[in-house]
């Protein structure tokens, strides 16, 4: 409520009620900066120990001192005001006076012209003299008006006179109170004038939080802030990452000589970029600062070469007066985090605005989307991180960008017209070589790969920038430190295409080459020459652009080997950018078997095999993406028609299962089952003509090849400790080919003995790898060890039983599942089977079963048996593949995903309004058709919209990270990326049977509607599923609101118009009015048959039927209340319902839904869901006159009440959910209890004696945990009685499921009569 539009409040309230109820000004007056300067000046000339303010309070200032308030209040115009202009400021006023005359004051301070007058007259009457007579009768009767208006006010001991002696009036101009505050600042705290700007910021920022809160400033706090600041301006040379952090002040350096070097092909300094050196790419400049003014993250992503880097100085310097740029130069170490936003804290709370430049994601910055989340959690406004990297390093370096609110990707390429606009901005400042005249020849050069420094280099140089340093390498060469200096550039930038930096002290104890030379002289002198980077504080040196970094290694390899090199950087490279180094191998190695027998010779390290580990990933990731960038426009024509996933899957050479003799070929049994599908048709013909990765030709195959040969020859035992290792690596190299097989290097004999040092996934890697290699030998061991091993099987599944049937060639495992593991009984089953196999892959079917306590209450239901599991060999061991079909399809799937959130709403965003649009079009469509007119454009403009949608929800697209080969993915919202799949699929479904549903094809059509209803059923989660990711992180927020609006209606509108012309051929009064009453009527008619249908039970019980159903999907649910009905105690009346409801057979709904209610509204929790199989079978029960005809029918199923089946009915119904008492989970003692007892039942043998007494341990100890929590939850008799319970299962009474059973019983009964004795009613909701 605005204070000015307060009427008619109550007299009664106190000063602090009407401070509160005025919240106008708080939301109206946050960005007017005449109330920040003033508040700010106000502060520092007045504050004392006795006083202090109040901003957004009563007023827009609150002064409160010991014996004195005043109330403040501030107006900024550029108008001329009169004495109307105070009506509403007088009354505010009189409002507070009128509560406590005695101790408040009144001030207006004001920066207006003010006309000649009354209003003129009283702001003078302070200084000069009293109020004539005629502005006096002026202002009684504006007085008197506010009177009439507010009659409730307390007027009673009002004095005119009185309250207007309690006005002052002030006027001061905006445009001085800055000064006056920097005068102040220096006065009363002597501080420095170089760091005036910064307190000044900081006290802005400070009263702006206080205005948005309303909070209390005293002097105490205000003084606190300011010795903050200069605490923060002190002490930021000290945090750690003062040495990380370069501010950027754009200031030209008049002493350094003019450097043309960026149009050699340099990286861009922020000299070149003041000096106005880089061209102007107006399009792109804007759209970054677009996407920094709106987002908190904004990333330049694009291949090298392209200017990345160049356009974030560029847009930095031109946004230099907003902001304050700073260079973020390092961040990979998650525990320095702290360090740099302590400092950018600091910065903020001292009133900068940081744009931090974060160039070229690498390992060294590898920490950057952590440190995002911090900023956004702990600076949370007035900072911005700008960051550019090459695709490679986004894909490597990105992280999950879940969590990285308001990010925005823009992707660079040079197109013909940018390419044009440069040659003639080039032109027209004189800067294009003589030899160059057209720039269309100069753009069909460089054409292919479109690479910015290329194509500016040609423009200004006459020739490629490969010529240039071709020439500059044959002159350094023909120097006497020639060669030194090519073998550190060799090693510098070989490193550098590769992606990763070299240690400068490896670096120089690497080098062979002799000299006498100092070397950081030799480094300084090819720095800038050859433009690398020597880093002297990390002690890192890096090639300062790929681009040029290739040409130089293309040149320095025309005599050197690359793989002499490649060995060279492995060697002095930091294993943490392993995997990165040895993805690039694949595409830069040539002699690949000779090389990777000298790689793993040089990552050899006895106790430790990961690095092989990393290089059988990065290898194979590496050799994948040759193939697939080979072939990467038949997969996009793959991905174009829908197929990519298919194809994907049928090229992939691990599909082939030697253990069984079988090859998965998926698109050829597709095309047997659907042989008139000509999409199919092609995708097995692209299939066919797209050549098939040839895996000895691969350089995983050469990597595999010589691991095989380095370890073949020793017994793993012998040679290593790391067997964790030694089984991944074994494992992997037999699948890329089985004549790499180690099993003669493994002992079986060694392995069982240290087993319990082992996990088991290691022993079944090792076990299975040893029987694909040497199946006899594997037999005989097995046969001499079955016993031992189905025992260690037993113990580490923590299985009950595991046991063979020989005549079926099978091997069961029985174990106990409890109800906390129910839900995941098919993943218990299954780890188990796998397990198994994998140690034991001798069967030719292998079966799981769990035992479960036999629960009374739950006998009659059929409740699926998801434990019980019969898996042939085969199947199994599909699953043992999956490992390597899932690296092959992530790493070429993740080719096709988003490059961040952003991207993905944004599409999104698309198509969800090209449907729109569709959707609108078909309704029109359906209109002409009912009218018998003909569609003429409006049938190409469908076609055109289906071919559009259907072939964008088709094709892949992945969200961000969601399908990385080797990269967790634990924040990917995998669920919403699945059931909004889902909801998009239906709308697919729907779009390609429209034009049989259009035709009136009965099949087709029934089709067309269940989709186009389960898309409606889905639409609100889908929305909000978006909503949340949009809200989550800050982008597209309103528009998505919008859209959603827009959908609600024209989806519910389709499903209308598709219903109405389902039922109706003809039709000159179609509109979307009509339709919506024909719909409405329709709809209403269908409640008012089933309520007619339900008279029975209406008439025996008092019942309230619903105004609208609810859906699941397609199905169809129909609730009703029966009153006053405890079906808690129902007993033989439950018959009697039943009976009543049986006329529910005959309608079209699908459940009906039973709630049940008490006087007041009030339902109980859980309602009933009655199935027409079961009415039926009642019905049939009943005429036949067969009552045992009902004790095989499946009970009613009970329902949670949810807040969707409240909103089906007029009456507003409240929930009840059960109080807590205590006896939570107690039930759970008993199934311990229980399987205890079950465990002692089974576990006969001598054998079974050891592995008995530990389960007993274990349950032992569960058990007593959960009585110690329940000990003071519960009364004593009851727990009493539970704890007497389990001494006697632990001294060895039999605790089964008639004791189980007896046990919920008496504990239901005992919770009963608690909550009677002690009247605990249902809370509610």
């Amino acid at each position: 409520m605005s204070k000015k539009t307060l009427k008619n409040r109550s007299s009664n309230l106190t000063i602090k009620e009407l401070q509160e109820s005025r919240t106008g000004g708080q939301i109206a007056l946050k960005g007017f900066s005449y109330q920040f300067l003033y508040s700010c000046y106000l502060i520092l000339s007045a504050i004392d120990e006795d006083t202090f303010f109040c901003l957004e309070g009563i007023e827009d200032i609150d002064k409160i001192s010991i014996n004195n308030n005043t109330h403040i209040q501030l107006k900024y115009s550029t108008q001329k005001q009169d004495a109307s202009f105070l009506k509403d400021i007088l009354k505010n006023y009189l409002e507070v006076y009128l509560l406590d005359q005695k101790n408040r004051n009144f001030k207006l301070v004001y920066d207006f012209d003010v006309a000649k007058g009354n209003l003129k007259k009283l702001f003078e009457s302070n200084f000069e003299s009293n109020l004539d007579t005629e502005s006096n009768k002026y202002w009684i009767k504006i007085i008197e008006k506010i009177k009439e208006e507010n009659l409730n006010w307390n007027w009673r001991n009002f004095l005119y006179d009185d309250f207007i002696s309690k006005l002052s009036f002030e006027k001061i101009e905006k445009n001085i109170l800055s000064q006056k505050i920097e005068e102040l600042l220096i006065k009363k705290y002597s501080i420095a004038t170089d760091n005036i700007s910064l307190f000044a910021n900081a006290i802005k920022i400070f009263c702006l939080e206080k205005m948005e809160n309303r909070g209390v400033i005293t002097k105490e706090e205000f003084d606190k802030l300011v010795f903050k600041v200069k605490d923060g301006i002190s002490k930021g040379a000290h945090n750690p990452a003062h040495s990380w952090i370069k501010k950027i002040d754009f200031e030209l350096k008049n002493n350094v000589e003019e450097d043309y070097s960026y149009y050699e092909g340099k990286k861009p300094s922020y000299q070149d970029i003041i000096r106005g050196l880089p061209i102007k790419r107006d399009l792109l400049e804007n759209e970054i600062s677009k996407s920094i003014e709106k987002n908190r993250v904004t990333v330049i992503k694009s291949s090298s070469g392209q200017g990345k880097t160049t356009l974030a100085m560029k847009v930095a310097y031109d946004l230099r007066k907003e902001y304050t740029v700073y260079q973020l130069l390092w961040c990979n170490d998650s525990k320095e985090l702290s360090n740099i936003i302590s400092y950018f804290s600091a910065r903020v709370r001292i009133g900068e605005k940081p744009l931090i430049i974060i160039d070229n994601l690498d390992s060294q910055l590898s920490e950057w989307n952590r440190l995002a989340q911090l900023f956004q959690n702990e600076v949370s406004y007035n900072y911005k991180l700008l960051i550019t990297t090459r695709e490679d390093d986004w894909y490597s370096y990105s992280g999950d960008l879940s969590n990285v609110k308001s990010l925005q990707v823009i992707k660079l390429s040079l197109n013909e017209k940018e390419a044009q606009e440069i040659f003639q901005l080039l032109k027209k400042n004189n800067k294009l070589h003589p030899s160059i005249k057209d720039w269309k020849k100069s753009f069909r050069i460089i054409e292919e790969k479109k690479l910015l420094i290329e194509y500016i280099y040609l423009l200004t140089h006459g020739e490629m920038l490969s010529e240039r340093i071709n020439n500059q390498l044959t002159k350094i060469g023909a120097t006497d430190t020639g060669k030194i200096k090519c073998e550190i550039l060799r090693k510098i930038c070989f490193a550098d295409i590769c992606g990763v930096k070299i240690s400068t002290n490896k670096l120089i104890n690497s080098l062979t080459e002799l000299t006498s030379q100092d070397y950081g002289e030799l480094l300084k002198s090819i720095e800038n020459e050859f433009f690398i980077r020597i880093d002297n504080v990390e002690k890192y040196i890096e090639g300062l652009h790929p681009i040029r970094s290739q040409h130089i290694v293309e040149k320095l390899h025309e005599f050197v080997d690359v793989e002499k090199t490649a060995l060279e950087i492995v060697s002095i490279v930091d294993p943490l950018y392993y995997p990165k180094l040895f993805s690039y191998f694949p595409k830069l190695i040539k002699n690949k078997e000779d090389f990777y027998t000298h790689l793993i010779k040089k990552i050899w390290n006895k106790d430790n095999l990961s690095s092989y580990i990393d290089a059988l990933h990065g290898v194979f990731s590496g050799s994948v993406l040759e193939y697939f960038f080979t072939n990467k426009n038949k997969f996009d024509d793959a991905n174009q028609h829908g197929g990519l996933f298919l194809l994907v899957m049928d090229l992939n050479p691990f599909i082939k299962f030697h253990e069984i003799n079988e090859r998965l070929d998926t698109l050829e049994k597709i095309e047997k089952f659907e042989p008139n599908n000509k999409n199919i048709k092609y995708l097995v013909e692209l299939k066919n003509n797209l050549p098939k990765i040839n895996l000895p030709k691969t350089d995983i195959y050469f990597l595999s090849k010589a691991l095989y040969e380095y370890f073949k020859e020793d017994d793993i035992f012998y040679i290593t400790s790391d067997i964790t290792s030694y089984a991944e690596i074994a494992y992997w190299i037999i699948n890329i080919d089985p004549s790499f097989n180690l099993s003669n290097s493994i002992s079986l004999e060694l392995l069982w003995k240290k087993c319990d040092s082992y996990s088991i996934d290691t022993i079944a890697s090792i076990m299975y790898t040893y029987f694909l290699g040497n199946k006899e030998k594997f037999m005989v061991f097995v046969k001499k060890n079955l016993n031992f091993i189905l025992e260690y099987l037993r113990i580490k599944t923590k299985s009950l039983q595991i046991y063979l049937k020989e005549e079926k060639n099978e091997i069961h495992v029985n174990y106990i599942l409890l109800s906390d593991k129910i839900n995941n009984s098919n993943r218990e089953s299954v780890t188990r089977l796998q397990n198994i196999c994998k140690i034991l892959p001798i069967f030719d079917c292998y079966c799981a079963d769990a035992i479960k306590p036999k629960i009374d209450v739950l006998t009659k239901y059929k409740i699926p048996d998801n434990a019980y599991k019969t898996i042939p060999f085969r199947n199994i061991v599909i699953m043992f593949h999956q490992e390597f079909i899932s690296l092959w399809g992530k790493t070429i799937h993740s080719n096709y995903e988003f490059d961040s959130v952003y991207e993905c709403l944004e599409h999104w965003f698309h198509i969800r309004t090209i449907i729109l649009d569709l959707f609108n079009k078909i309704i029109l469509c359906i209109k002409k058709i009912l009218e018998k007119r003909q569609l003429g454009e409006l049938a190409d403009e469908i076609n055109n919209l289906l071919e559009k949608i259907i072939k964008e929800l088709i094709m892949d697209y992945k969200y961000p990270y969601e399908d990385r080969p080797f990269d967790k993915n634990s924040n990917i919202p995998k669920e919403i990326i699945k059931y909004n799949n889902s909801f998009f699929k239906d709308v697919k479904n729907f779009c390609t049977q429209l034009v049989g549903f259009l035709n009136r094809d009965m099949e087709v059509s029934n089709l067309a509607l269940i989709n186009l209803q389960n898309a409606l059923f889905k639409l609100k989660i889908m929305q909000t599923n978006f909503n949340r990711i949009s809200e989550e992180q800050e982008i597209l927020v309103e528009s998505y609101q919008k859209l959603c609006i827009k959908e609600d209606e024209v989806y519910n509108l389709m499903l209308y118009s598709c219903l109405y012309f389902r039922e109706n051929n003809f039709s000159k009064d179609f509109n979307k009015y009509n339709v919506g009453l024909w719909y409405e009527s329709n709809y209403k008619e269908k409640l008012l048959k089933a309520s007619n249908s339900l008279k029975g039970l209406s008439d025996q019980y008092s019942v309230d039927f619903p105004k609208k159903i609810f859906c699941d999907g397609t199905l169809t649910q129909y609730p009703i209340v029966i009153n006053n009905f405890d079906i808690l105690n129902m007993g033989n009346k439950i018959f009697d319902l039943l009976k009543l409801c049986i006329p529910f057979t005959e309608l079209e709904y699908n459940y009906l839904i039973l709630l049940f209610s008490d006087s007041s509204h009030t339902l109980i929790h859980n309602g009933l869901k009655l199935t027409k199989e079961l009415l039926e079978g009642f019905k049939e029960a009943i005429e036949n006159e067969n009552i045992s005809l009902i004790n095989e029918l499946t009970p009613p199923f009970p329902i949670e009440v949810t807040s969707q089946m409240i909103e089906c009915f007029d009456k507003k119904y409240i929930i009840k959910i059960p109080s807590f008492t205590g006896f939570e989970n107690i039930n759970y003692i008993g199934e311990l209890l229980w399987a205890l007892s079950k465990y002692r039942q089974l576990l006969l043998t001598e054998q079974d004696k050891k592995y008995l007494n530990n389960l007993e341990e274990e349950y032992k100890a569960k058990i007593l945990k959960f009585l110690n929590d329940i000990e003071n939850k519960i009364p004593t008799f009851e727990y009493s009685k539970i704890l007497k319970i389990c001494k006697e299962v632990f001294e060895g009474a039999v605790f089964l499921d008639d004791e189980l059973n007896q046990f919920y019983n008496w504990l239901e009964n005992r919770i009963k009569i608690f909550l009677e004795n002690n009247n605990i009613i249902d809370k509610k909701i």
